[in-house]
């Protein structure tokens, strides 16, 4: 996978998870302030935001593309309060297992997503609840021009 491309690649693997087919998924590479993305965060019952974590090199030199290994983080975020209410919607803890199970293993340009950790459920003053799922990959860092 490339690196430019992976948050919306990993983006559109959650967009396509059948239990979150309605639930916002933001993509923070967009180039979002902190506080536009707390709003629109703050303005959804439930939403994925999927964001960048990283890269080390693993492979160099000037032969070839400069890979390395990335991690991407899926931030599970809820207002129980609000999301609740709805029949059938998804819970923090639906869409972190969904999230892991579905994306464990996907593929794309050569590169697999292998999940790393589902962290502790943590809370804010404003109700609501979240937690990251980490996933490690290689990506390169060749651009969309190459």
């Amino acid at each position: 996978m490339k690196l430019t491309t992976l948050i919306h690649d990993v983006a559109v693997f959650v967009r396509n998870i059948d239990c979150l087919k309605t639930t916002p998924v933001i993509e923070e590479d967009k180039g979002d302030v902190q506080k536009e993305l707390e709003a629109k965060i703050a303005s959804c019952a439930r939403s994925v935001v999927v964001r960048f974590d990283g890269f080390t090199p693993s492979k160099q030199g000037k032969d070839g593309d400069l890979v390395g290994n990335t991690r991407i983080v899926a931030v599970c975020c809820e207002k129980p309060a609000t999301n609740r209410k709805v029949t059938g919607a998804p819970t923090l803890m639906n869409m972190a297992v969904g999230i892991a199970t579905e994306l464990q293993g996907a593929t794309g340009d050569g590169s697999t997503l292998y999940l790393v950790d589902i962290t502790p459920v943590r809370s804010d003053r404003q109700g609501r609840i979240a937690c990251d799922v980490i996933f490690k990959t290689t990506a390169s860092l060749k651009s969309d021009q190459q």
